[in-house]
């Protein structure tokens, strides 16, 4: 039987970034979907309510085309001392 295989964990850097509208927003680290195992960006507003969010890995690392120039959706700003993990892998089952 086939095992599927399962996604590389990506890296984040925990930190303020800006969003290319301008908004800023902590970084707490990465999650992951229940259901798909998809990773996701854990991170919170620094405006308005102080709101948490998650968003897909590969879109917020993606890029945007703004006035025809493309550019990162979220630029980091300042790196911030490393949060606790909120995810690891756990080890390979030694079946």
């Amino acid at each position: 039987m086939n095992d599927p295989i399962k996604p590389q964990q990506p890296t984040i850097t925990p930190g303020i970034y800006r969003h290319y509208k301008g908004n800023d927003y902590q970084v707490l680290g990465l999650v992951r979907h229940s259901e798909t195992e998809e990773y996701l960006v854990l991170y919170k507003t620094l405006y308005g309510d102080y709101s948490s969010w998650v968003r897909p890995y590969s879109m917020f690392v993606d890029e945007v085309e703004v006035d025809g120039h493309k550019q990162p959706r979220f630029r980091l700003q300042e790196a911030t001392e490393e949060v606790q993990p909120l995810l690891k892998v756990a080890p390979e089952d030694p079946l």
